[in-house]
C-alpha cells in the first residue's frame, strides 16, 4: 500500500467505534476517509436492521 493509502486506512479505523443501540440498530463498524486536495474526510455509518 502507499503512504496516501496507509494514511486514508488509517483516518477511518480511527473512527471506528462499534457498538449496539438496540437490539436492532448497531453504529459506528462502518468507516470511510476521502482525501480532497488539502483535507482528509471521515464518516462514520449506522446499519439497522429492518424487516420488509
Amino acid at each position: 500500500m502507499d503512504k496516501e493509502w496507509e494514511r486514508l486506512y488509517e483516518e477511518a479505523m480511527s473512527v471506528l467505534n462499534p457498538h449496539d443501540v438496540s437490539n436492532k440498530m448497531w453504529v459506528g463498524s462502518v468507516a470511510s476517509a476521502v482525501l480532497t486536495k488539502k483535507v482528509i474526510f471521515t464518516r462514520v455509518y449506522a446499519l439497522t436492521q429492518m424487516a420488509l
